[in-house]
């Protein structure tokens, strides 16, 4: 079982996967046609926490915005825009909440339609641009990062997740690669889940 979202997108040098990732998320769970705008999230989480612009934001910060005032579209509030370029424009809230990892509860979310953003640290071998991720060869954790989970398979008894990540289409197979549960439960930091639009 898996679904794709929009292409993926670069974050480019900018510290906003969580940004680009709840963006995603947000937009399978609503089938919105059109992506959301991962500045729309950002800038205005930043200046809700009086943080700097260059900061990334915490997954507080973004379920405060996301319930309200929301996000809009990516037409309306292009990425490396400093405010949103259309009069008016709507604006989709969502309600989250945080859990440890779970693969019992990622399943069910996916099945029923609803992508799921995991922050997690990351070390070497994420970076490499090919390749499944398994347990066997995490390295020493470098960075925190945020993906999207958006599908999941068991093969020969073993969970698999579809992730997604926000480095554009040259990693992995389209931005998409396939990691062991295992991988990500001791990669985990912070599950968050995508209920009802508000």
């Amino acid at each position: 079982m898996s679904f794709k979202l929009s292409s993926a997108r670069d974050q480019g040098q900018r510290g906003t996967c969580l940004s680009f990732a709840c963006s995603d998320a947000h937009r399978g769970t609503i089938s919105l046609d059109e992506p959301l705008s991962p500045d729309s999230l950002h800038l205005q989480a930043v200046a809700l926490a009086g943080c700097n612009v260059a900061d990334a934001i915490s997954p507080m910060m973004a379920q405060a915005v996301l319930a309200s005032p929301g996000q809009t579209t990516e037409s309306a509030w292009p990425y490396n825009s400093i405010t949103c370029l259309a009069q008016d424009p709507a604006y989709y809230r969502i309600i989250t909440d945080f859990s440890a990892f779970s693969v019992d509860m990622i399943v069910a979310a996916l099945k029923n339609g609803n992508p799921v953003v995991l922050v997690l640290g990351i070390g070497e071998e994420f970076y490499e641009q090919y390749g499944l991720l398994t347990e066997d060869k995490i390295k020493p954790e470098e960075a925190l990062h945020a993906i999207v989970i958006s599908g999941t398979k068991l093969e020969n008894s073993i969970r698999w997740f579809h992730v997604r990540n926000s480095w554009g289409e040259g990693w992995g197979t389209a931005g998409y690669k396939w990691a062991t549960s295992a991988y990500l439960e001791k990669r985990s930091s912070l599950t968050l889940f995508f209920g009802g639009a508000t």
